[in-house]
């Protein structure tokens, strides 16, 4: 499987992160962030690098929640 890059985002409402986007360059993911959370926060911001499986993008998830 190829790499693959999964942005994630902060809610700081709710204090809860969401996948919001993924791509296989993380080029495209820092565009996205560009382009679609301009006023968001660097540190509100994560790309996580992996293999891009349901589950992987799943556990990311619940690690960046908990």
């Amino acid at each position: 499987m190829r790499n693959y890059y999964t942005l994630f985002v902060l809610d700081t409402d709710t204090e809860t992160w969401h996948n919001e986007f993924g791509a296989y360059t993380q080029k495209e993911c820092k565009e996205e962030i560009y382009h679609s959370f301009p006023y968001t926060e660097k540190k509100h911001t994560y790309i996580h690098f992996g293999d891009g499986t349901k589950e992987e993008i799943q556990k990311v998830s619940k690690e960046l929640n908990s």
